[in-house]
């Protein structure tokens, strides 16, 4: 893992330190970035969700077969 000096405001970092539980600055900063980029991801599936709606069989379905995909939701 790369080392990265940087300059950051001691009251964000106690504030995420409690928020995350973390013991320790670096584990604050890398548990932050975790959210950061899941927050991303999370976003980025709603958006897919959102440009191809369901369609009313898929809606009542038990299980939804995608078909650009190897997976089925059950």
């Amino acid at each position: 893992m790369a080392i990265t000096s940087v300059d950051v405001d001691k009251a964000k970092i106690e504030e995420a330190k409690r928020i995350l539980s973390a013991g320790s600055a670096r584990e604050a900063i890398d548990m932050a970035l975790d959210v950061v980029l899941a927050l991303n991801h999370q976003q980025a599936v709603l958006d897919d969700m959102k440009a191809h709606p369901m369609t009313v069989e898929q809606r009542r379905a038990t299980v939804i077969d995608y078909p650009d995909s190897d997976t089925s939701v059950a």
